[in-house]
C-alpha cells in the first residue's frame, strides 16, 4: 500500500511537469485519500506538499498556502527538517506570487535554522527567492549576490530544471538561446511557459513583434492543458504583440 501511494505521488509530480494538471490533481488527491485512510502521516505530508506545488502552479495561492501549511505541520511532527523546509519554501513562493513581499521575506528569514540542515537544492531555491525579493525592491547589488549563490548551488545540485529556473531570473540574450533548446528538450511545461514569457518580454522590448507573436502561439498550445497561474501575463503580452 505504501508503494502504491508513493507511486501515485511520483506519477502526480510527473503529470505536473508534463502539463497534465487535471491528471496530476486526480493522482495526488487519490494518494492523499489513501494515505489518510491507511494512517500514513509521512505519505500524507508528501501528498499535501505536492498538491501545494500544483495549486501554486495553477495560481490558487490561498490553497497553496493552506496545503503547504498542512504539509509543514506533518513534517514537523515527523521530525523531518528537509520535508519541513520543502513545504515552507512553497509557502514563501506562494506569498511572493501574492506580492506579499514583507511576509515572504519574514518567512524566509525564519527558515534559516531549518535551511542549515536542508539539501543543496533547497538552499538554491531559497537563494532564488531572495533574488526575486531583492529584484522587486530594486536592490541590484543584493540581487546579483543572491543570484550568484542560487546559480552556484543549482549547478551543484545537478537538477537541470532548477538550473534553468534560476537562469530565467535574469536571462541574457546568450542564455536565452541555450534556455530555448534546454526547456524545449526537457518537456517541463511550466518551465517552458516561463521561457516563453521571458522571450515575449525581450522581443517586445526590442520591437520584434513577429518573434513575440511566434512565442505567444507556442504558449497558447501549452495553455490548453488547463488553468495556469501566469496565463493572464502571457495573454497580456500576446495582446501587445
Amino acid at each position: 500500500q505504501t508503494g502504491r501511494v508513493r507511486t501515485q505521488q511520483d506519477l502526480g509530480l510527473l503529470a505536473i511537469a508534463r502539463g497534465r494538471w487535471n491528471e496530476a490533481r486526480a493522482l495526488l488527491q487519490q494518494s492523499l485519500a489513501s494515505a489518510e485512510q491507511q494512517q500514513m502521516p509521512e505519505e500524507a505530508a508528501v501528498s499535501h506538499r505536492n498538491l501545494a506545488e500544483l495549486e501554486l502552479l495553477q495560481g490558487h495561492l490561498g490553497a497553496a498556502i493552506e496545503r503547504a501549511g498542512k504539509a509543514e505541520a506533518l513534517f514537523k511532527q515527523r521530525e523531518d527538517p528537509r520535508g519541513q523546509a520543502d513545504a515552507a519554501l512553497l509557502r514563501v513562493q506562494a506569498l511572493l506570487a501574492m506580492y506579499a513581499d514583507a511576509d515572504a521575506a519574514s518567512a524566509l528569514d525564519a527558515l534559516q535554522p531549518v535551511l542549515a540542515q536542508a539539501s543543496i537544492e533547497q538552499r538554491a531555491i531559497a537563494a532564488s527567492l531572495r533574488t526575486q525579493l531583492a529584484q522587486r525592491r530594486g536592490d541590484d547589488h543584493q540581487a546579483q549576490q543572491s543570484l550568484a549563490e542560487a546559480t552556484r548551488l543549482a549547478a551543484a545540485s545537478g537538477v537541470q530544471a532548477l538550473q534553468m529556473q534560476v537562469a530565467l531570473l535574469s536571462p541574457s540574450a546568450g542564455s536565452m538561446r541555450k534556455l530555448d533548446a534546454g526547456t524545449a528538450a526537457l518537456g517541463h511545461v511550466a518551465l517552458r511557459l516561463g521561457w516563453l514569457e521571458a522571450a515575449m518580454t525581450q522581443a517586445l522590448a526590442r520591437g520584434d513583434g513577429n518573434a513575440a507573436v511566434s512565442a505567444y502561439r507556442d504558449a497558447q498550445v501549452l495553455l490548453r492543458a488547463g488553468e495556469f497561474g501566469r496565463a493572464a501575463q502571457l495573454h497580456a503580452l500576446g495582446a501587445r504583440a
